[in-house]
This record gives C-alpha cells, structure tokens and sequence, in this order.
C-alpha cells in the first residue's frame, strides 16, 4: 500500500514549534506503552515473533536499538533502522523507534535513513536520538572520542539540521506527472545552508519528505528540549522519576515518558540504579503505571532478559495493561505522532516560498 501523506494531525496549540503545551490527555486516561526490543537479544529467531506479538497484545511503540547501560553490551547483527524496516513488513499499527546515535553521525543519513522507514511503515516511524563517547564507538569512525559535553553539542545540531533536511522538500514537491512530463516542483525543494561546528551542509534532502512531515524525535532528557519531541526520563526511584518527569514538562517537552526497567525479582528496585526497577509480576506493573499516570505521557520497559520475561510481559500483563485502562492499543492507519497526539508540522521553508512567490508578483 502507498503510504498516506495526507495525514494532519490532531488541531491542537503548538509548543516551541514541535508539539504540544499544557499536560496532554488521549481522553481516556490511558499511557503511551512503549517496550524496547534489542535486535535478537540471545535468540534472534525469536524476533519476528516478539514484534508480531507485540502489536497483538496492543502496545503503541517499539524501540529498537536502545542500550541498557545496566546490563552487558551486547553484540547487534543488524542495526536498529535495519531491524525496524524489517519490523514494517510483520506489523500495521505499532510505531517503530530506532535508536540512531548522534556522535560522529552524518545528517544526510540519518535524514534519509528515517525518511525511508517513514514511508516504508506508513507513517509510524520515530527516532531515539542518543549520544556515544564511547572509544569502540569513535574507531568504527576513525576518530576520537569526545567529551560529554561535545556530543552533546553535536546531538543538539544533528537534531536541527536532520529536521531542517525533512523540511527541505514542501509537501507537494513530488509530482511525477507522466501526461504533463513534471516529475518535480523545483520551487518546492530548499537548499537549507546549515553550517556549524560540526558540518557544512547546503542540502536538499536527497528524498521527498517523509509522510509525518517531521519522525517524531525522542531523546534522553539530558539531551535537552531543542528539537525534541518526546523526552525519556529515568530515575532510581519512583519519586525521583516524578520530578523528573516534571521538569522535563516544564522544559516545554511536548511528551515525557518513563524508562523502566523490567526485573525478574525486587531486588533491584532499591538498588539505586540508573532507572526504576519494577517486577516482571503481572500485577506490580499495572500498580505502577496507574501512579505514573498522572505525572508522565507513557513509559517505555526495558524488559533485562528479554527470552524469559517477553512471553510473560505479552501475553499476561499488557492484557491487563488494556483491563485497567491503562494500555489503548493503537489503530492501523494512525501516524506516531498521531499516537502521540502531535500535529504534523508544515515545512519551514513553505511560509518562505509563498512570501517569496507573493513578493515577485
């Protein structure tokens, strides 16, 4: 099927440009329920089963790719934008999350990466921005590693510049009218001259804009507001997380979810690590995410041995995620962002292109 770009989004306020303001509700109460899947875990013939019954058992988003820095590195035969195409021919209406990092990264191929997931899953693609300092990760590059805050920099550019490459081409660019011999609209197609620290880029994007104008932009909260669509927060404690969770709303992040981790035992929970820690007990996740409700948009679980814990997590407590109105699966056709009760942003360069044209007349 082509892929739909007439999509909308819902009419709502825009805040700092790339979501909404004020604490959003899907009306029913409900979370955005998010699970990462690494690309095989210890079993990769396991894959295609998790991500079909993922979407039957009625989560809204998947993420592949994401690392837990609680548990060890683990090897990735294949990368997360890989693993989520792979994702769009078994599915219809989950969203589809690939972690990118930004570190050493190029905006072209982030740009084109993202927009080809985009139209391949109709709509339902998203993009977990994250950092590496990491020194295997700087020799894969040929390079060193930076500090912290360097990556940090460089992720707030990749982020801008990538968006600025989605918005390089307007809706409607595309024509390829065989009877009229147009295939594109040049005037609709933007050179966006970005130069930085980092790069110097003069654009366009080598493919028409992606369906949602713009993938959804998750990101870790310390990564900042800019350009971000949905903030990740995580905490050792559940009150912590709270706080979190509320700073990054006052930020003016449209979106705030929870990373969970997912234990086969309490243990953890008090172990002061990195994220919270709940049990993989059918009833002690339904527990937290009623709390939660009221302070984040959703959560996304981290599941710390995903052969043993996924076909409980399936098959038990998302069901009882549903029966307690915490969990509204999402319907096929539906965007990610609008899952996520975002609007579809206009190309930047549209309101330019219209002065432009009025001011020549």
């Amino acid at each position: 099927m082509a892929p739909n770009t007439t999509h909308t989004g819902p009419t709502t306020k825009e805040a700092r440009g790339h979501g909404v303001s004020g604490n959003w509700s899907n009306g029913t109460g409900s979370l955005l329920v998010g699970l990462s899947l690494r690309s095989g875990g210890t079993s990769p013939r396991l894959l295609p089963d998790r991500i079909q019954t993922a979407e039957a058992a009625g989560l809204n988003f998947l993420v592949f790719g994401a690392r837990d820095p609680e548990s060890p590195t683990e090897h990735e035969l294949l990368s997360a934008v890989e693993v989520a195409a792979y994702a769009t021919a078994l599915t219809s209406a989950i969203g589809l999350v690939a972690a990118i990092p930004t570190t050493h990264a190029e905006p072209f191929h982030v740009s084109n990466q993202l927009s080809s997931l985009d139209r391949g899953s109709n709509g339902r693609a998203g993009w977990l921005a994250t950092i590496d300092v990491s020194t295997s990760w700087a020799q894969a590059f040929s390079t060193s590693a930076p500090d912290i805050r360097t990556a940090q920099r460089e992720a707030a550019a990749i982020i801008d510049t990538t968006r600025r490459l989605w918005d390089s081409w307007e809706d409607g660019a595309l024509i390829a009218d065989a009877r009229s011999g147009r295939f594109l609209d040049a005037d609709k197609i933007h050179y966006i001259d970005g130069t930085g620290e980092f790069f110097d880029i003069r654009g366009p994007a080598l493919m028409p804009r992606p369906v949602q104008g713009q993938p959804p932009v998750f990101a870790p909260v310390d990564l900042g507001s800019a350009g971000v669509d949905v903030a990740l927060v995580s905490a050792g404690t559940e009150l912590e997380l709270i706080g979190a969770a509320e700073r990054a709303r006052s930020a003016g992040t449209a979106r705030v979810l929870a990373e969970i981790v997912v234990s086969d035992s309490s243990e953890s929970a008090i172990r002061g690590e990195q994220r919270l820690h709940c049990s993989s007990d059918d009833s002690t996740i339904p527990a937290l995410l009623d709390r939660l409700r009221r302070h984040v948009d959703g959560v996304v679980l981290y599941p710390t041995e995903p052969d043993a814990q996924l076909p409980s997590l399936l098959r038990d407590v998302a069901p009882a995620l549903e029966a307690a109105g915490l969990l509204r699966r999402p319907r096929p056709g539906l965007t990610l962002r609008e899952q996520f009760g975002l609007p579809r942003p206009r190309s930047r360069y549209a309101a330019t292109h219209l002065q432009e044209t009025g001011a020549s007349r």
